[in-house]
């Protein structure tokens, strides 16, 4: 597996957990000054994709072309992105998820079920980063519950 964003604070701990599972192997670390051939040259099958929003889309294309199965837990691709990047999944596989906390995505489906029952009810999110986020308002987590 390689990580893509390995030097962030999310990439590393995927790192960290690919290191601490023994039916894992983590054969790349991918950071910002890397070109992605790195995934290639390891022999990664799967690829975790952890970077901004200004590159995950370009970085997901790319691996998926080129066979590689991608994880994208970074935000940043919307409905028409997933449009695009679908045509492109026959080798490959994609899974996207917004947010890796079991907390967040339970928030989603929540959400979701609570619009359905309560049409009226007028809806608005609060978000805030820590000090270090280098991600943009409003996160994909943000925008996945509201939709």
């Amino acid at each position: 597996m390689a990580v893509v964003g390995a030097g962030g604070r999310m990439g590393s701990a995927v790192c960290d957990a690919v290191r601490g599972d023994p039916e894992t192997e983590l054969v790349a670390e991918v950071g910002s000054g890397d070109g992605l051939d790195a995934v290639l040259d390891a022999g990664a099958d799967v690829a975790v994709e952890f970077t901004l929003p200004a590159s995950v889309r370009r970085n997901t294309a790319w691996l998926l072309t080129r066979g590689v199965h991608t994880v994208v837990g970074a935000t940043g691709l919307d409905d028409a992105d997933l449009r695009e990047l679908e045509p492109l999944t026959g080798p490959a596989n994609l899974f996207v998820a917004p947010n890796f906390a079991i907390g967040a995505v339970l928030l989603m489906r929540f959400a979701g079920e609570a619009a359905r029952h309560l049409r009226h009810v007028r809806l608005g999110i609060t978000e805030l980063h820590g000090t270090t986020a280098r991600s943009t308002l409003p996160s994909g987590t943000a925008l996945r519950t509201a939709g």
